[in-house]
């Protein structure tokens, strides 16, 4: 079954609409006998909806969850149909399944961790009015300091999009790439797609992102993306480059694919994606290594160079949000609620309001 483009909502980002579209959830049981819970981004005017992640079961209020008035915090009753885990799930001792190692300062402590869609059938997703306001970046229109890109799109003319870029970028823990509904494509497909629909204008995707991939894989492959003549090219590294703690380098390897790009293509126009940040107790992600390498990506950008700063972004979830409401796989992959905030992001930039 294809996917439904308007279903992801992505001309209407949170940081300026009053409707939230399925923010996901996962829910957790702190003690024992005590109610699981989760929180939301605002605290809801109206209730639309409660579905789980795959849309196919909607779930009732009273009878599956409860939410108090001008409160974010959600709760299931005992005869819930949601499923929830328990707080003790969050990590696993060796040989206990499924796990990844390690948390941080304690080698012997593995992370909860799964690909595929483990923790897409545990996630709720909900559709509610509010009235909070976000207190986080708001990504602006930069499509200014893109005139080719922007020219081609306004114009209808095709425009070749090339995306360098690690497992994010590649797809992965989107349902589409996991084979279950909703079958959302991941914020690479997205973005053109949107592109296409409101401007006319045939977009020529390259994908080059590899799973497990750091900033360095993008340089042997700038030289063949170059020869596709890109119009815009995207750079998406970091998540699996914090770990080395060396931003100055990252910035290195950045701008060295920016320069073997121009050489084959003088004329391409550059989005630099600083990362989401991963589960701050994984101890491959280094929470405090994320806005410094953002910063780096930030030095580069200028005329045909822009930001697309999912950094400040999750920093921003996370503060009101468990990494485990909005992961596809426990430790540093989006579930299709991130692919589709990293669209809006990328969205927001190249189309202006309305």
């Amino acid at each position: 079954m294809a996917y439904n483009v308007d279903d992801a909502h992505l001309l209407e980002p949170f940081w300026v609409s009053d409707v939230m579209h399925g923010e996901s959830l996962l829910f957790i049981r702190g003690d024992a006998g005590a109610q699981p819970s989760a929180r939301l981004l605002f605290p809801p005017k109206e209730i639309i909806c409660v579905r789980n992640a795959a849309g196919t079961v909607t779930y009732a209020e009273g009878r599956d969850y409860l939410v108090e008035p001008g409160s974010r915090q959600f709760a299931l009753p005992t005869e819930s149909r949601i499923p929830f885990i328990e707080a003790a799930q969050r990590y696993r001792r060796a040989g206990e399944s499924p796990g990844i190692a390690h948390k941080v300062g304690d080698p012997d402590t593995l992370m909860f961790f799964s690909e595929g869609h483990y923790f897409h059938d545990l996630q709720t997703a909900v559709t509610y009015r509010h009235e909070g306001r976000w207190q986080g970046c708001k990504p602006d229109f930069q499509g200014d300091r893109l005139p080719r890109t922007m020219s081609k799109t306004r114009n209808g003319e095709p425009l070749t999009l090339c995306i360098s870029g690690d497992s994010i970028s590649a797809g992965c823990n989107a349902s589409k790439s996991t084979g279950v509904p909703p079958f959302m494509p991941p914020w690479t497909e997205l973005v053109p797609a949107v592109l296409e629909k409101v401007y006319g204008s045939t977009i020529r995707l390259r994908n080059y992102a590899l799973g497990g991939a750091g900033v360095t894989h993008g340089v042997p492959a700038a030289e063949p993306a170059a020869k596709d003549q890109p119009d815009l090219f995207v750079i998406a590294y970091g998540m699996n480059n914090v770990r080395e703690r060396n931003p100055g380098l990252f910035r290195h390897w950045t701008q060295t694919i920016i320069e073997t790009v121009r050489k084959g293509t003088p004329e391409a126009e550059f989005v630099l994606v600083a990362s989401m940040l991963g589960n701050p107790d994984w101890t491959h992600t280094p929470a405090e290594m994320f806005p410094l390498y953002r910063d780096e990506l930030q030095s580069l950008c200028g005329e045909g160079i822009i930001l697309a700063d999912l950094t400040a972004v999750w920093t921003e979830l996370l503060n009101v949000k468990d990494f485990l409401d909005i992961t596809g796989n426990g430790v540093n992959h989006p579930n299709d609620f991130g692919h589709r905030v990293y669209a809006q992001v990328l969205l927001s930039l190249l189309m202006p309001p309305g």
